[in-house]
C-alpha cells in the first residue's frame, strides 16, 4: 500500500513487486483542522511556509516574494544561507520550530496564505492542511502535489521565481480567486478526511484479513499506539464475515479472529479519540508491510516517504 501515485512507482522502478497486489491510499487530514474563518489581510499577508529542507524550495519562495509587502513565517529550523538569504532579499519574517501538532495547527489558522513548492514529496499533508482550515494554497505542479490539491490551489513551476511571484500576488490581489480556492480547497479536503481515508482501507481485504496486521497496530509500530475503536470494529466484523476459500490464505480462521478480538480489546482499553487521523495511515503503514512480506521483501525498501 503506497500514499501516492508517484510513491509506488518509484518503488516500481527499485523493487520487483506484484502490481496487482498495490494499492494507493492517501493520508488522511487530521479531524482537528477544520474551517476557521480569518479576514484577509491584502495589505500584509502572512505567508506561511512549512518546512526548511532543501526539497521545500524556501530559498526560491524568498527570492518571489522580494518587494512584496508580506510576512513570511517560516516553519522549520534557519540555515545561516537562509538567514543570509532573507536579509539579501530583505524579507520581513518570522521563524519557529519543534512546534506541537496544535501549535502546527494554529499557525494554519494565523496565515492568510500557506505555500507549499516544494520539489519532491512522498505526498505533502501541508495542501490539504491548509485547505481544511480554509486559507488558499500555493503548491507545485509536480506530482504528488497536484494530485492532492486538484484543481483547488495555484499550480506552479517551483523551479520558476516568476509563476511563483505571479502566483502570490494573484492571491493578494483578487478576492473573488482567494473564495473560489477556498471553497473548492474544503470541497477537495473531503476526499481525505477520516471516513474517506477508513473506508477505502475496509474495503481493500488486504488490509483487514491478516492476523499480523492486527499484531502490528498491538505492537505500536510506527509510533502509533492507541487505534480509532470504529476502525477496529468494523475491521473485525469484515474479518468475521470473510469467506475464508474465497480469500485465501490470509484469512485468519475462527481460533485466529478469537486471537485478535482478545488483542483488539485489551487495546481498546487505551483507544484516544484524539489519535483517529493516525489510525487509517497506520493500517495503510501495517498493510504495506504485509504485502512486502508476501513478496519477500524487507518493509525498509519502500520507505519512500520524504518527512514532510
Amino acid at each position: 500500500t503506497f500514499i501516492s501515485q508517484k510513491t509506488c512507482d518509484e518503488c516500481n522502478q527499485m523493487v520487483r513487486l506484484d502490481k496487482d497486489k498495490q494499492t494507493v491510499i492517501g493520508n488522511p487530514v487530521d479531524c482537528k483542522f477544520l474551517y476557521v474563518h480569518k479576514e484577509f489581510n491584502p495589505k500584509k499577508p502572512v505567508v506561511l511556509h512549512i518546512g526548511t529542507k532543501s526539497n521545500k524550495n524556501l530559498h526560491n519562495t524568498i527570492i518571489a516574494l522580494r518587494g512584496i509587502n508580506c510576512h513570511l513565517r517560516i516553519i522549520g529550523k534557519l540555515s545561516e544561507q537562509d538567514k543570509e538569504k532573507l536579509a539579501q532579499n530583505k524579507i520581513v519574517y518570522s521563524n519557529a520550530s519543534d512546534l506541537s501538532d496544535e501549535e502546527i495547527r494554529q499557525e494554519y489558522i494565523n496565515c492568510d496564505i500557506v505555500n507549499f513548492p516544494s520539489l519532491y514529496e512522498g505526498f505533502g499533508m501541508p495542501i490539504i492542511e491548509g485547505q481544511s482550515v480554509g486559507r488558499p494554497v500555493v503548491t507545485s505542479i509536480l506530482s504528488p502535489m497536484k494530485e492532492v490539491a486538484s484543481d483547488a490551489a495555484i499550480l506552479v513551476n517551483p523551479f520558476c521565481i516568476e509563476e511563483l511571484r505571479s502566483a502570490y500576488i494573484r492571491i493578494i490581489s483578487d478576492s473573488n480567486l482567494r473564495a473560489e480556492l477556498i471553497k473548492k480547497g474544503i470541497d477537495n479536503c473531503k476526499r481525505y478526511n477520516v471516513e474517506a481515508i477508513t473506508s477505502i482501507n475496509l474495503d481493500n481485504k488486504e488490509c483487514l484479513n491478516s492476523k499480523k496486521i492486527i499484531k502490528y497496530l498491538d505492537k505500536g509500530h510506527y509510533g502509533l499506539n492507541n487505534i480509532k475503536e470504529r476502525i477496529i470494529d468494523k475491521g473485525l466484523e469484515k474479518l468475521a464475515a470473510a469467506d475464508r476459500e474465497n480469500a485465501g490464505n490470509m484469512t485468519p480462521g475462527k481460533e485466529e479472529i478469537t486471537e485478535n478480538v482478545r488483542i483488539v480489546e485489551a487495546e481498546r482499553r487505551k483507544i484516544s479519540w484524539s489519535r483517529i487521523a493516525a489510525a487509517a495511515a497506520c493500517i495503510s503503514i501495517a498493510a504495506g508491510a504485509v504485502l512486502i512480506s508476501g513478496s519477500r521483501l524487507d518493509k525498509n525498501n519502500i520507505a519512500m516517504n520524504t518527512p514532510e
